[in-house]
């Protein structure tokens, strides 16, 4: 079953309360999001390191996030210009969900066309990359300050926009949007707040909101 962000924060808030709210509880809705993002995080963590195991086992090699499709919103991004680095960018307009290798971008490309450009871990990346794809577009993602950007380097001058596939961190997420679950793991996801707040389960390192991939 798919919750929205409200809906969560509610089954939540009553399963800690035992069904109904109890002024013995010291636990506010207002407190449960900044859990929900961390455990959302930590169970797409494991997701995707599971679905590509699966993937090194079948032998097949290709590019997948691991991430289902139907949880990734799309954004159309305006291309700027950073003078003070010559290089051109799109400026994101929600913060991405905090996964390893930045998985939350999942996909960039140009509005028409069948191809997605290349997706590299930083800038300096590039020149190793470019000279494998000397002709392809590159991008990557960087957070400066509060902004949260996409920098490219051989984008074609004509291009003013571009398609953005990414999960959003639930801070930027609204009441009523669906929460970016795989389907069947939205009672774990609950389950691991609900467990938190009662005492019963410390934190995973994984669910720490420091974009790292806390491998054990």
């Amino acid at each position: 079953m798919a919750y929205t962000k409200a809906e969560a924060v509610e089954q939540i808030y009553l399963a800690i309360h035992g069904g109904q709210p109890s002024p013995d509880v010291n636990v506010r809705r207002e407190d449960i999001p900044l859990y929900l993002a961390a455990a959302i995080n930590y169970v797409l963590t494991s997701e995707i390191r599971a679905r590509k195991k699966e993937e090194r086992i079948d032998g097949w090699l290709g590019g997948a996030s691991g991430i289902d499709p139907e949880f990734l919103a799309t954004y159309y991004l305006t291309i700027e210009y950073d003078d003070q680095r010559d290089l051109k960018y799109a400026a994101l307009p929600v913060k991405l969900a905090s996964l390893p290798a930045n998985a939350a971008l999942s996909t960039v490309a140009p509005l028409q066309g069948e191809l997605p450009f290349v997706k590299m871990k930083g800038q300096y990346e590039d020149v190793t990359v470019r000279r494998i794809m000397p002709n392809n577009t590159r991008y990557w993602y960087e957070k400066i300050a509060h902004w949260e950007r996409i920098y490219f380097t051989n984008i074609s001058p004509i291009i003013e926009t571009v398609m953005a596939r990414l999960i959003a961190s639930i801070d930027d997420l609204a009441d009523d949007d669906v929460l970016p679950i795989p389907n069947g793991m939205d009672i774990q996801v609950m389950s691991l707040v609900k467990d938190w707040f009662s005492g019963q389960r410390q934190m995973p390192a994984d669910m720490l909101n420091n974009n790292k991939d806390d491998k054990r």
